[in-house]
């Protein structure tokens, strides 16, 4: 993320590792003073990235073209046959 070379725009890089120094200073805070409430925008956090992931995976999924049809095996007496 940090090197000139990735290719990912410079705006969703910093924004990644804003994130990440926010997640990092969150569980520093969290772990000197546990405290119930402190943990929900963590666990937000994970939420809404899980959620964007799994949408991407559906989106990647629809975009995908159909697989081609199979055709049916031939039944050759010579071959095996398992149900048998």
């Amino acid at each position: 993320m940090t090197t000139p070379e990735c290719p990912q725009p410079i705006e969703i890089r910093q924004n990644i590792l804003s994130l990440a120094n926010f997640i990092d200073k969150t569980s520093v805070d969290i772990i000197s003073d546990p405290q119930p409430e402190k943990v929900g925008i963590l666990i937000n956090i994970n939420r809404e990235l899980a959620a964007g992931l799994f949408a991407s995976i559906e989106g990647a999924e629809e975009e995908r073209p159909p697989e081609p049809e199979q055709p049916e095996a031939v039944n050759d007496p010579g071959s095996f046959d398992s149900s048998v």
